[in-house]
């Protein structure tokens, strides 16, 4: 088993998708399908002690998709240049804990992000459960 990526902020391009995974807004969220095709999905997601936090709805494809199988990966946009590409590879995990425990942790990099009014709207994270996110490799230009 490979153990997971720690991210190096004293690594230049370590830093720079230290910044990004910090502030981007949306990343996509990779999972394997029921059909063998990959799923892929916008989702807003908090970057906590190396890990990204994604609020997931229950019931959908990301939660059973993640159940038979927790290999993932998440990407995020090019950015402005159109010529950066951040793809980690990885597992991820529906945490057992409570959202509104997950909430507590997380609200600064949430509130950091997308402002108060969000914050607002996902509360304690209501029904949603929390998916965790470690990657194990990185793919970056």
């Amino acid at each position: 088993m490979t153990a997971n990526l720690e991210l190096d902020p004293n690594n230049l391009l370590h830093a720079r998708v230290l910044a990004r995974l910090e502030n981007d807004r949306i990343a996509w969220l990779g999972t394997n399908g029921r059909q063998g095709y990959p799923h892929s999905v916008p989702v807003w997601f908090a970057w906590w002690r190396g890990q990204a936090v994604i609020l997931v709805h229950p019931g959908t494809a990301k939660e059973r998709n993640l159940r038979s199988d927790p290999r993932a990966s998440l990407h995020l946009e090019t950015g402005q240049n159109e010529q950066e590409f951040i793809l980690l590879r990885g597992s991820a995990e529906i945490s057992a804990e409570r959202t509104a425990t997950w909430m507590d942790r997380i609200r600064g990099n949430y509130r950091h992000k997308y402002g108060d009014d969000v914050i607002a709207a996902v509360g304690d994270g209501g029904d949603s459960l929390i998916v965790t996110f470690r990657p194990r490799w990185l793919t970056a230009a």
